[in-house]
């Protein structure tokens, strides 16, 4: 569908995430191998869209999530402040989850989403307004770079662990350092560290 149309990525994403996890589901049996119940995501751009709201629709089957420079992200809150003026704004999917209940059934599970570690990874120089959906603006910025710092902050904001990693001159591309530093954080250990910002590179 229309990738810069809101209601158009709700529809995609909760069809695609339908089809990711039936898929999923089918491993065993098409492969033969007993697999662990929850999985690792690795999403850029488009991608990352569809795995960090995969993890937000499903987070008991999911372990960890990569997302490289997502143009736009839902943030796991039903509202947010409006320029710290006392004002709330409403969150309806794909901006938040506010809506989250009616759209699939279920609302979001913060405390099993509360298991799921993220990485977050995006290029400095990847910060062309242009180049994402406008309609976000006003929710997480202009920006690539932005949306993503507004991401994590509101991830740490409901307790889950997240790390953002910023690439200087990096455009909308997955550069070796990203590659290997995505790949060193799905191969880590899996014991939980106390969630603490991250210092951006």
């Amino acid at each position: 569908g229309d990738w810069r149309n809101p209601e158009e990525v709700v529809v995609d994403d909760l069809a695609l995430a339908r089809r990711l996890l039936a898929t999923i589901d089918n491993l065993p049996a098409q492969t033969g191998y007993a697999l662990k119940p929850s999985v690792y995501l690795y999403g850029f751009s488009r991608g990352a869209q569809l795995a960090h709201r995969f993890t937000f629709f499903y987070p008991e089957r999911v372990e960890r999530v990569v997302a490289l420079s997502a143009g736009t992200y839902t943030l796991p809150l039903r509202q947010l402040d409006v320029n710290c003026e006392g004002r709330t704004q409403s969150l309806k999917l794909p901006y938040g989850v506010g809506d989250m209940g009616k759209r699939l059934g279920r609302p979001l599970s913060r405390t099993k989403l509360r298991h799921v570690d993220f990485w977050i990874g995006v290029g400095g120089a990847d910060n062309r307004a242009g180049d994402v959906p406008r309609s976000w603006d006003s929710v997480m910025g202009p920006t690539r770079v932005e949306r993503a710092r507004q991401f994590q902050s509101a991830l740490q904001t409901v307790g889950v662990q997240s790390t953002l990693t910023i690439y200087p001159g990096v455009g909308h591309e997955i550069s070796p350092l990203m590659r290997a530093s995505a790949i060193a954080f799905l191969r880590a250990d899996s014991v939980k560290k106390p969630i603490s910002r991250a210092p951006l590179y």
